[in-house]
């Protein structure tokens, strides 16, 4: 479909996909992750706290808290 400027477009609200059928026989290229995090990563104390309430609640509902 062409714009009144005779660009090109398209239609429906469905996303963009960058695969096509040529490229599904294709070995998938691997991937370079880099970690440029620093050595320590500060952590506030309410951050902490949040963390440790979260991970003994799941804890204590996978393994049986005190409360089991």
């Amino acid at each position: 479909m062409t714009d009144a400027g005779g660009k090109r477009g398209r239609t429906g609200s469905g996303p963009l996909t960058a695969s096509s059928s040529r490229d599904s026989n294709r070995e998938p290229s691997a991937t370079n992750v880099e970690d440029n995090w620093p050595e320590g990563v500060p952590v506030a104390t309410g951050e902490l706290e949040v963390i440790e309430i979260w991970l003994r609640t799941l804890l204590d509902e996978l393994f049986g808290g005190d409360d089991a």
